[in-house]
C-alpha cells in the first residue's frame, strides 16, 4: 500500500505545476488536493485563457457577505446568484487584483453596454470591500486604466475598458477602497503596483501612508505628476523596478511635459535595490535630471529603457551602468564612439534595443559595432526603423559571418521593424541558411502595430500585405 504524502510535500509538488490544465485535474483527486489546487489557481485569476471570465464574477458575488448582497438588492441589482454558499472563501486566496479586468468581466457578466454602468460599478465596489477585508496580504494591484501587458485581446479590451474605467474612478466611493475596513492590513505588504495619474490624488496619498515595500511600480502619466504620486514613488526604499510612461500629447504640451519630468525629484534619491528603470515619453525630458539619477543609482541597474537621443546620457550609461543586461536607448549619428564604449564597458549586456532613422545611427554601422565590440554575453538586438534602413542581404550576410567567426558567441536573436525585408526572397533564404548553421536563434519582423512575426515558419510572411 502506497503511503500518503505529507501535506507540505503535496503542496510543493503542485506549486511547480505551471500547466493550469493539470492543476484543474488535481481538483478532482480528493478534498485535500482540491483545497491546495484552488489556493494556487486563485492567487491570480485574471488570465481569461484559463478561467471563464463571467464565472469569476459569479463566484465572487456568491462569496459576498450578506450585508453587501442586501446593499445590492436595495439598489435594484438583480444579477445576484442565489446558489448555496461556496465550498471555499475564494476571495481570501487572491494575491493579485486587477481593477480594469474586474470591471471588464463584471460588465460582461451583467451584459451592460450603456453609458451608466451603474450595476457594474455597484458590484465592483462591494467586491473591492470584500477584497480589502478578506485578502490577508495583497501582492499586486493593477489600477492602470490602460497599458495592460498581458491582455488577451488588447484592441477590443482598450476600447471597452478605457471608457468604463474612466467613469469608475469618478463613481462615489470607488477609488476610496484604500480606506475600506481591512485595507491597511491587505495593502501593507504590496509588492507591485500599476496605476495611472488620472486617479484622484487622495488615492496616492493614502497608499503612501500604507505601502512602503513596493518593489515594482509602473505609472502611466496623462498629465503633470501630482505631489501625492511623487511622494508615493519617493517613499519606496525597496524599489527594484520603476517605469514611468507619459502618454497623450499634443503640440501645446511640450513645455508642460519637460516641466513634468523636472518636477520628479528622483535624481536626489538613492534606490539601493533598483534593477529596472523605464522612462518613456513622446517628447524629450530633463536629461540632466536623469544623468544625476544614474550617477546615484546606475550601478545596480540590470535593465534600462529611455527614449532619449543624447551623447551625454549615453556616456553616463557607459560610465555608471556597468551591470546592465538589457538596454534601450537612442544613439545619434555622432555617437558611434560612445556606443562602442557602452558595449566595451557593459560586459554583462545581453539585449540592446534602438531606433535607426536619418537622425540616428545607421543600421549597417550598428551591426558592425555589435560584431566587433559587443561582450561575450550579448545575443539579442531589436532594431526599430520608421524609415528604410539599408539592411540588404550583403550587409546582413557580412554581419552573420562576422558573428559566426567570433571566438565565443551565442546564437543570435535579431528583431527588426523593416517591413520591406519580408518580401525579399533572397533575404529569406539567407535567414534560413544561417538558422540551419546555428548562427541565428530567431529572426523576427515587428509590424508597426507592435505585432511580431516569427521566422520559424517563413511562409507566414506571405500573409502580410505591405
Amino acid at each position: 500500500m502506497i503511503p500518503k504524502l505529507p501535506i507540505d510535500c503535496i503542496n510543493n509538488i503542485l506549486e511547480y505545476l505551471e500547466d493550469k490544465v493539470s492543476l484543474h485535474s488535481c481538483l478532482l483527486v480528493n478534498r485535500l488536493w482540491c483545497r491546495i489546487s484552488v489556493v494556487i489557481l486563485w492567487r491570480n485569476i485574471w488570465d481569461f485563457k484559463q478561467f471563464g471570465s463571467t464565472q469569476i464574477i459569479r463566484t465572487l458575488i456568491t462569496c459576498l457577505p450578506n450585508k453587501s448582497k442586501e446593499t445590492l438588492f436595495k439598489n435594484k441589482v438583480t444579477s445576484i446568484p442565489t446558489s448555496r454558499t461556496p465550498l471555499f472563501n475564494y476571495a481570501s486566496f487572491l494575491e493579485v487584483v486587477s481593477i480594469p479586468r474586474l470591471l471588464y468581466v463584471n460588465r460582461l457578466y451583467n451584459n451592460i453596454y450603456n453609458e451608466t454602468n451603474l450595476t457594474t460599478f455597484l458590484i465592483t465596489k462591494e467586491i473591492l470591500k470584500m477584497f480589502m477585508k478578506q485578502i490577508p496580504s495583497l501582492k499586486r494591484l493593477d489600477f492602470c486604466l490602460i497599458d495592460d501587458d498581458d491582455i488577451l485581446d488588447s484592441q477590443s479590451y482598450y476600447i471597452k475598458v478605457i471608457s468604463i474605467s474612466s467613469k469608475f474612478i469618478d463613481f462615489p466611493g470607488a477609488k476610496e477602497f484604500v480606506n475600506f475596513p481591512g485595507a491597511k492590513d491587505c495593502l501593507r505588504n504590496l509588492l507591485e503596483l500599476k496605476c495611472s495619474s488620472e486617479i484622484d490624488s487622495n488615492f496616492f496619498y493614502q497608499l503612501s501612508k500604507i505601502c512602503h515595500n513596493i518593489q515594482s511600480l509602473k505609472v502611466i502619466l496623462f498629465d503633470q505628476i501630482s505631489i501625492e504620486l511623487e511622494n508615493l514613488i519617493l517613499s519606496q526604499k525597496k524599489l527594484k523596478s520603476l517605469s514611468i510612461k507619459k502618454c497623450n500629447y499634443d503640440d501645446n504640451n511640450i513645455k508642460k511635459d519637460a516641466k513634468m519630468w523636472s518636477k520628479i525629484k528622483i535624481q536626489h534619491i538613492t534606490f539601493s535595490n533598483l534593477e529596472i528603470l523605464k522612462l518613456i515619453s513622446n517628447r524629450r525630458g530633463n536629461v540632466n535630471m536623469l544623468i544625476k539619477f544614474l550617477e546615484n543609482n546606475g550601478k545596480n541597474l540590470k535593465e534600462f529603457y529611455v527614449n532619449e537621443c543624447n551623447n551625454s546620457l549615453n556616456s553616463t550609461i557607459a560610465d555608471n551602468c556597468l551591470n546592465l543586461k538589457s538596454l534601450y536607448t537612442l544613439i545619434p549619428v555622432d555617437g558611434i564612439e560612445i556606443l562602442k564604449m557602452n558595449f566595451n564597458n557593459c560586459q554583462q549586456l545581453e539585449f540592446f534595443i534602438t531606433l535607426c532613422e536619418d537622425s540616428y545611427l545607421e543600421g549597417n554601422q550598428l551591426l558592425e559595432i555589435v560584431v566587433n565590440h559587443s561582450p561575450k554575453s550579448f545575443h539579442k538586438l531589436v532594431l526599430h526603423s520608421y524609415l528604410d534602413v539599408k539592411l540588404d542581404s550583403k550587409v546582413l550576410e557580412s554581419f552573420f559571418i562576422g558573428w559566426k567567426d567570433r571566438i565565443s558567441y551565442k546564437s543570435f536573436s535579431f528583431i527588426i521593424s523593416e517591413i520591406i525585408f519580408m518580401n525579399n526572397n533572397k533575404n529569406r533564404k539567407l535567414i534560413r541558411k544561417y538558422k540551419n548553421l546555428g548562427v541565428i536563434k530567431e529572426f523576427e519582423i515587428i509590424t508597426y502595430s507592435g505585432d511580431a512575426v516569427n521566422f520559424s515558419d517563413l511562409s507566414l510572411l506571405r500573409l502580410f500585405k505591405i
